[in-house]
């Protein structure tokens, strides 16, 4: 038996999902990867019990706000945050500070990356398909090959299948980038 963040890290099958109430209003249509928030975090004496009342907070939105994505790298602006979390402007340079070193933040692109929010995630093919789209969206190639290099050194996960662009094999064999055309209107 796994204990609930065990549990949130193993592969789940979409047919497994049945107690979950959007299951029957997405059948046939693919389901989001889910994300999932590990309780650990509270007993963590390197960073949360240390904190202030509003570093918690920060923290905990970090990973749990809508603009967080399933990589962990995404850009927020500072007011964004102040408007969510009620946490004064001026408050939130400092508090980033305090959160160094599970959270990254490059102020001048208004880029935030939790360090271990990957690690804390289910490690299924398809949420690890959504970690590479993600990290396509991002347009820093330093940030991401620094998250990818982390994930492989620090937890073993070979992200770089993941991010690197989809390819199609020619009729002679050569690999070619695949353009895909998406229609919206679908």
């Amino acid at each position: 038996m796994w204990s609930r963040a065990e549990e949130a890290r193993q592969p789940h099958k979409l047919e497994d999902r049945g107690s979950n109430p959007l299951s029957a209003t997405m059948k046939g249509k693919e389901q989001m990867p889910e994300r999932g928030v590990d309780s650990a975090i509270w007993n963590d004496p390197s960073l949360v019990i240390k904190l202030p009342k509003d570093g918690k907070l920060l923290f905990v939105y970090l990973f749990t706000n809508d603009h967080c994505n399933q990589a962990g790298l995404y850009y927020i602006a500072l007011e964004t945050i102040q408007n969510e979390t009620s946490i004064k402007l001026d408050d939130l340079p400092p508090l980033f500070d305090m959160l160094r070193p599970k959270v990254e933040w490059y102020k001048e692109e208004s880029l935030v990356w939790v360090k271990n929010f990957i690690h804390r995630q289910s490690h299924s093919p398809l949420f690890l398909k959504a970690v590479g789209k993600s990290l396509r969206t991002i347009h820093n190639d330093k940030v991401i090959k620094e998250l990818i290099e982390y994930n492989r050194k620090k937890y073993g996960m070979d992200l770089e299948p993941y991010y690197a662009e989809p390819t199609s094999k020619t009729p002679a064999g050569d690999s070619k980038p695949k353009k895909v055309k998406v229609n919206v209107d679908q």
